[in-house]
């Protein structure tokens, strides 16, 4: 797709790049498993199903957001599939649990295969070293839809802006954690939401990636390809 279009600018949506960085994604675990002579899991492929409708309502969520939308959509959906498979793990599936499984289970097995073959997928795509600055922005833009959806739902919204095409309700489980860097405050005075949602904190902390991206972004891709 970067080929195509000569690295000069992204014309393709946000929702393109989401099914077309599932679709690598996908085929690239199924060659994994098949080596493996692994059946194809029920269970890993509804872990697919609910990663790819977690980045697309994310990906609905970044686009009401004019800060996050002077980075390149490429690097948006990876860094969101990133951390819609980080959330995942952490809402989804119980660590306790897990840590008490006397033997893991075939299951388990197969999604840390397709974590590995993301993680793949993401250093083919900007870098051997890209990894963890993907991961960190994928958290800044989830905390930043976080916050956002917090401030709808204090200000009610009035009903006639249908936001509610934005933020479905089997999004609100990923909104309602403390997972990230963010604490879920339940109720806050309406009267003065700015207080308690100032975006300036979130930006200075993660600085470090945000600078890491527009490098990537300057540099055009022409090196990874």
């Amino acid at each position: 797709m970067r080929t195509a279009i000569k690295y000069e600018t992204e014309v393709s949506t946000l929702f393109d790049f989401v099914m077309y960085y599932i679709k690598i994604w996908k085929i690239s675990c199924q060659d994994r498993f098949r080596e493996a002579s692994q059946p194809y899991l029920d269970d890993v492929y509804n872990f697919f199903g609910e990663i790819e409708a977690l980045a697309y309502d994310l990906s609905k969520s970044v686009l009401i957001d004019a800060h996050s939308l002077q980075f390149k959509g490429s690097i948006i959906v990876c860094s969101l599939i990133s951390v819609s498979i980080e959330l995942y793990i952490r809402v989804k599936l119980s660590n306790e649990a897990l840590e008490n499984s006397p033997r893991e289970p075939a299951v388990l097995s197969q999604l840390r295969a397709a974590n590995e073959c993301w993680d793949c997928i993401v250093k083919k795509l900007f870098g051997q070293s890209s990894v963890a600055h993907i991961d960190s922005f994928g958290r800044y833009l989830a905390l930043r839809q976080q916050k956002m959806y917090r401030l709808f739902r204090i200000q009610k919204v009035d009903e006639d802006v249908k936001l509610q095409n934005i933020y479905k309700t089997r999004i609100t489980p990923y909104y309602h954690h403390a997972h990230l860097d963010a604490q879920d405050v339940p109720t806050i005075p309406v009267e003065d939401p700015a207080e308690a949602f100032k975006f300036k904190p979130l930006i200075d902390a993660y600085a470090p990636t945000l600078e890491w991206v527009k490098q990537i972004q300057a540099q055009k891709y022409q090196h990874l390809v």
